[in-house]
């Protein structure tokens, strides 16, 4: 990922990268969760990456949230209503994403892959996080257009905001980067990047590498260490 200015261990904001199509679906369907397996999880490290914008924060979320509830679970519901999607998040928050902003979403956020489903399923996530920033005022912009709000989720976010957009902030839990092993579900920040990590791999642009340590700190795919990191429990 290229790299951002703003950046410190207190926000770790995560900096701007070719688009990816959107693939057309019918319907998006919230299934009965199941636990999720290393099989699972070992898809969501391959089957989609970061394009080349800064939404790191907001890949890692996704990618975090799929291994801890599943593609199909991360919201409390999805339902086809005319010419788009109304979802509830897990807190409640209700969003509506049209099919022109699903669209949109896919080509602002340029998450591409070789899985199919679980691309549209990421690029969905990602539509409903960015209505919620427009929704919230993300960095304190009111009144955005849900391009815009897209926007907001590309040019460097707090990692510890991905959470909040997916309405997920109840299954956070803050722990120490050097403990990621510990975990399934994780995403852990240098002063620059954001990364989803789990059964002791991070993940690096779509590629599931060991995860190593340098002076006795973890480390991302860039070789900075992780300043912060949390699981999703």
């Amino acid at each position: 990922m290229q790299p951002v200015t703003r950046a410190s261990p207190g926000s770790l904001r995560a900096a701007p990268r070719p688009a990816a199509s959107l693939p057309t679906r019918d319907a998006f369907e919230v299934t009965a969760q199941r636990p999720q397996t290393s099989q699972d999880r070992d898809r969501y490290f391959s089957g989609f990456k970061q394009g080349g914008t800064g939404n790191c924060v907001s890949v890692a979320a996704i990618k975090a949230a799929m291994a801890k509830f599943g593609p199909d679970q991360v919201f409390k519901s999805v339902k086809r209503s005319g010419q788009g999607y109304d979802v509830t998040m897990r807190d409640g928050v209700k969003v509506r994403v049209s099919d022109a902003e699903l669209a949109t979403a896919g080509r602002l956020s340029r998450i591409s892959g070789r899985d199919p489903k679980l691309v549209r399923d990421a690029v969905l996530m990602y539509a409903a996080m960015a209505n919620r920033a427009q929704l919230e005022g993300n960095d304190g912009r009111k009144n955005m257009s849900f391009e815009r709000a897209c926007q907001s989720l590309n040019d460097g976010e707090s990692y510890r905001e991905g959470p909040r957009w997916l309405g997920l902030q109840k299954h956070v839990r803050k722990i120490d980067p050097n403990d990621i092993h510990r975990y399934t579900a994780v995403v852990g920040a240098s002063s620059r990047h954001a990364v989803f990590a789990s059964d002791g791999f991070v993940d690096h642009y779509g590629k599931k590498r060991p995860s190593t340590t340098r002076g006795g700190l973890e480390i991302e795919g860039y070789g900075r260490p992780l300043r912060g990191a949390y699981a999703l429990v």
